[in-house]
């Protein structure tokens, strides 16, 4: 008797600590939002990131406009440019390839930087290793008047690379299965342990 409470009891245990886990991994990937719209010539925000991870600052903007006539107003370049700091310590960037305009390049090369979601048009401007822990500050200034892009409400973004992002939550996904495998397991051998004192 003693052993079946035992077992459930470690069954019961092993899920907790997965389900921590596996919250712990699936983490929201963004880590800072400024609105463009309102933004000075040059402008600085403090962040800090919550995991060892490669993050990319860019710009995201909401498909307010058609599509076309966005993704075209993107492939003109950057519209802003970015530094790092962390501390008081400046870091390098790894930059993203801006769009090229030439007929000649092939279409990943035209569409360069870019990036799409379901309901945003973005620009990935560069990425760096960020350490849980650290103050960093991004400056960042405008590269060209926002034009009609300001339509589309253009927000700076900070964001966990979604590879990462992908595989830690396929990550989250496995542990939270084995989670629930645990309590179900416990579950039965709680149960087969009191039907077994009915039957003293």
């Amino acid at each position: 008797m003693q052993k079946r409470m035992g077992f459930a009891l470690i069954l019961f245990l092993f899920g907790v600590v997965l389900t921590l886990a596996a919250k712990r991994i699936d983490i929201n990937g963004v880590v800072l939002r400024v609105p463009l719209a309102q933004t000075p010539d040059t402008a600085a925000r403090q962040f800090t990131v919550p995991i060892q991870a490669q993050y990319r600052i860019g710009v995201e903007c909401s498909r307010n406009l058609p599509f076309e006539t966005l993704k075209n107003l993107l492939q003109q370049g950057n519209l802003i440019q970015v530094q790092l700091r962390r501390g008081s310590v400046p870091l390098s960037l790894n930059y993203f390839a801006e769009p090229q305009a030439s007929e000649s390049a092939d279409s990943s090369a035209q569409l360069g930087n870019l990036n799409f979601g379901k309901n945003t048009v973005g620009q990935d401007i560069a990425y760096f290793s960020g350490s849980p822990g650290e103050k960093y500050e991004v400056s960042y200034s405008m590269m060209r008047p926002l034009g009609a892009i300001d339509k589309s409400s253009p927000t700076l973004i900070i964001y966990l690379d979604p590879r990462q992002a992908m595989l830690r939550g396929t990550v989250s996904t496995v542990i939270l299965i084995l989670s629930y495998i645990f309590w179900f397991s416990a579950a039965v051998a709680l149960i087969a342990h009191f039907l077994s004192l009915r039957h003293r």
